[in-house]
C-alpha cells in the first residue's frame, strides 16, 4: 500500500501542476482575446464538466455552435443535475433554430431550478412554431413570478397579438407605455393592430412618429396602407413613392402603389405605371392542381 502511495502522490501532484498550468495560459489568451488558444489549453486539462462546459461557451462565443453543442453535451452527460450546463445547451440549440431540442433541454433546466427566464424562453419558442396556447401558458406562468418585467409583458402582448386577442394587446403595450418604455417595436406593434382593427387614424399617427423618429421604410409602407384606409390617396401615393425611390423593386411598395392607383380610378397612372413594372405585372400565377 505504501509502495503505491509512494508511486501515485508524485503523479497526483504532476497532473494537478499540469493543470494548473493550462488554466492559467487559458485564462491569458482568452483575456487576450485569443480564444482558440485558450480552447487549445483547456483541452489539455483533466476532463470535467466544467471545463467542457467553458470550452462549450467560448466555441458559443466564437460562433461555432456545432463545436459549442458536443462539448456542451459532454459537461451534462457527465453532470445531468447541473440547470446552468442544461439552458446553456437548450440556448445553443436556440440558436441553431433546433425547437425540438431547445426545447426539451429547456423544459429538463426548469424541472431542476425554476427559472422566469427558461419559462419565457420556452414561451418563446412555441411562438415561434406558432403554438401561441403553449407559448401563453409559459409566458403567464413566467409574469407569475415577475409581473413587472417588460421583455415577458412584450412577448405576452405579442402572442395576443397572433391570437387576435387585440384588446388585450394594445391594453399590455398601453400600459408599457404609460410605464416609460418607448421601443419603435411597441409601437410598431400598436399601428400593426390599430390597421387590422380598420382604426386607421390611430395607424397613421403611430406610424407618423415612427417616420420622425427613424425615418424607416417599413413604417412608410404601413402609413401609405393607414392612408389608404382613410382614402387619402396621394398621401399613401406619396410614401410608397418614397420608399421605390430608396428601393425601386420593393415588391410590397410596388402591390400597394398598384391598390392605390385602383382606388384612385385614375387610368392614365395606372397604365404608367404598369408599363413602368411590367416584369411585375407579366409573373404568371401558378397552376392549381
Amino acid at each position: 500500500m505504501k509502495n503505491i502511495a509512494k508511486f501515485l502522490l508524485p503523479f497526483l501532484f504532476f497532473s494537478l501542476s499540469c493543470n494548473f498550468y493550462y488554466t492559467e495560459r487559458a485564462k491569458k489568451a482568452y483575456n487576450a482575446g485569443k480564444k482558440l488558444k485558450a480552447i487549445k489549453y483547456l483541452k489539455h486539462i483533466k476532463k470535467k464538466p466544467d471545463v467542457y462546459h467553458r470550452i462549450g461557451i467560448i466555441y458559443y462565443e466564437i460562433s461555432n455552435y456545432d463545436s459549442s453543442v458536443v462539448y456542451l453535451l459532454k459537461a451534462y452527460n457527465l453532470k445531468t443535475d447541473n440547470a446552468d450546463y442544461i439552458k446553456d445547451l437548450a440556448s445553443v440549440y436556440k440558436t441553431l433554430k433546433d425547437t425540438t431540442k431547445a426545447l426539451m433541454y429547456f423544459k429538463k433546466a426548469y424541472s431542476l431550478s425554476p427559472d422566469s427566464i427558461v419559462l419565457n424562453n420556452i414561451s418563446y419558442l412555441y411562438f415561434n412554431t406558432s403554438e401561441y396556447d403553449s407559448a401563453l401558458v409559459y409566458a403567464n406562468e413566467a409574469l407569475k413570478r415577475y409581473p413587472e418585467d417588460e421583455s415577458f409583458l412584450m412577448l405576452k402582448a405579442l402572442i395576443l397579438q397572433y391570437k387576435k386577442d387585440y384588446t388585450q394587446a394594445l391594453g399590455i403595450y398601453e400600459r408599457l407605455r404609460e410605464k416609460g418604455m418607448n421601443d419603435p417595436v411597441l409601437y410598431h406593434n400598436m399601428g400593426v393592430i390599430y390597421l387590422d382593427m380598420k382604426k386607421y387614424k390611430e395607424a397613421y399617427e403611430i406610424f407618423t412618429k415612427l417616420i420622425e423618429a427613424s425615418h424607416d421604410n417599413l413604417s412608410y409602407l404601413y402609413r401609405a396602407k393607414a392612408s389608404l384606409g382613410l382614402k387619402k390617396f396621394k398621401d399613401a401615393l406619396a410614401d410608397v413613392d418614397h420608399i421605390l425611390q430608396e428601393d425601386h423593386n420593393n415588391f410590397k411598395a410596388v402591390h400597394l402603389k398598384y391598390k392605390v392607383l385602383l382606388n384612385m380610378h385614375d387610368r392614365a397612372l395606372l397604365e404608367k405605371f404598369k408599363k413602368e413594372y411590367k416584369s411585375f405585372f407579366e409573373l404568371k400565377a401558378p397552376t392549381s392542381r
